[in-house]
């Protein structure tokens, strides 16, 4: 999925750094994971995406997730 994501960003950005930035979101979700730093994981969220846990809990925007990953 992480990599269907980064081959489509690239169909999308305007710019270079543009396209570099999207190419290091899913590393720096997986360090922020790693960390266990909710602070960071929702950094990587967007404000009005929704996320579903494999527990099927239904999370919105990066404050929903932030809150959730703090929690565990």
């Amino acid at each position: 999925m992480l990599l269907l994501f980064v081959a489509s960003a690239n169909l999308n950005a305007e710019t270079k750094a543009e396209e570099l930035v999207v190419r290091k979101l899913p590393q720096a979700h997986c360090d922020a994971w790693n960390k266990r730093n909710g602070h960071e994981l929702a950094k990587v969220m967007a404000d009005d995406g929704d996320f579903v846990t494999v527990a099927t809990v239904y999370l919105h925007g990066n404050a929903g997730y932030e809150s959730f990953t703090l929690d565990c």
